[in-house]
């Protein structure tokens, strides 16, 4: 599990990483939850694959529960 959530997107996608900064600037001003894209993740720490991290953003619960594509923005945008 990770010790704070985290918001895995891919770093290659412009839309994803303007996303992600806007996420982590204007929905997180209180860095509840880390956000990194998966090029910079040990994605096997959390039993993700680079597929799936290509396919849709996810996001990492404290417990290691793991959200993936909607789901993952809602969660992000709830924490």
């Amino acid at each position: 599990p990770a010790s704070v959530p985290l918001l895995i997107f891919d770093g290659d996608c412009a839309f994803c990483t303007s996303s992600a900064e806007f996420l982590r600037s204007r929905a997180d001003r209180r860095g509840r939850y880390a956000v990194e894209p998966w090029q910079r993740v040990d994605l096997s720490a959390f039993g993700l694959t680079e597929a799936e991290c290509v396919e849709a953003a996810q996001f990492v619960t404290a417990d290691g529960t793991v959200h993936a594509g909607h789901r993952a923005i809602a969660q992000a945008l709830r924490h």
